[in-house]
């Protein structure tokens, strides 16, 4: 089984993916889109990619990429994220010129630099565990922030753990596929798309639905349509799945009262 990821082999998605399928080959990808492509194009037969932190909020390319390609989301997987300043050997803390790694992980950490090292350099990369790999080539003074399992990967040395200003720090993954192709019973969390009418108090309506069929709706994401301006998508995860008669009823009742409506899939909440 080939399952396409962002980063490569230690990155956060690679811990994701191995949390959720037991045996898998990972397709590294340089960006979220090619992701994506990498599912559409059955390079992998499924795409995982982050969506939304816990201090950070929603990726928004991942929810537009969902709308272009519209894959069948078939999981997800919360991850709690703690950081590691790395180096290739090891090394003092007073010592390091340069830290690498991507500008979420590093955002993430600028409490620890602002107070441990002050005149640090902080340079962005496109991958955690990349940066890792990178060090090799780099001066003995040049520093990681990444997992603690791409620095046993690389056979780095971890310098300091847990070096993330909150620890309250998860990030939710979404695990998709091509295509819908299991058994929509016993699934109790759903993802879809709509886009509503401009006539006043639809959203309220639709919210209503839900809070009759008392369904509970954990997240409301809006999103700009590109080519009509300040009109909006918007993205709802609700807990039950596609497939119970309450759902079935309120996703009818959706379909009169948007102009759009699209199932992005069912699936099992891991919280």
């Amino acid at each position: 089984m080939k399952v396409a990821i962002q980063g490569q082999a230690g990155s956060y998605h690679d811990t994701a993916q191995r949390q959720f399928f037991a045996d898998a080959t990972i397709v590294p990808a340089m960006s979220f889109s090619g992701v994506f492509d990498a599912v559409t194009n059955d390079r992998a037969e499924y795409g995982l990619i982050a969506i939304e932190n816990s201090l950070y909020g929603s990726i928004n390319r991942v929810y537009d990429l969902l709308l272009q390609h519209k894959p069948w989301v078939c999981g997800e997987v919360y991850l709690r994220i703690e950081h590691c300043l790395i180096s290739k050997s090891k090394q003092d803390l007073k010592n390091i010129t340069a830290v690498y790694s991507q500008h979420e992980a590093l955002e993430q950490c600028r409490e620890f630099f602002r107070e441990h090292m002050p005149t640090v350099q902080l340079v962005e990369t496109n991958d955690t565990a990349g940066s890792v790999a990178m060090l090799k080539d780099l001066p003995p003074t040049a520093a990681a922030v990444a997992s603690q399992a791409a620095a046993t990967l690389h056979n780095a040395h971890i310098i300091h753990k847990g070096i993330e200003t909150n620890k309250q720090n998860y990030t939710r993954f979404i695990v998709f596929q091509k295509q819908k192709n299991y058994d929509l019973s016993g699934q109790n969390k759903t993802s879809v798309v709509i886009e509503l009418p401009e006539k006043a108090g639809v959203l309220h309506e639709v919210l209503g639905l839900f809070a009759k069929a008392q369904i509970n709706l954990s997240k409301i994401e809006s999103r700009p349509i590109v080519g009509k301006a300040w009109h909006y998508m918007f993205y709802l995860d609700f807990d039950a799945g596609v497939d119970e008669p309450t759902s079935r009823d309120v996703l009818a009742k959706l379909q009169t009262l948007t102009t759009k409506c699209i199932i992005l899939g069912s699936y099992k909440n891991s919280r």
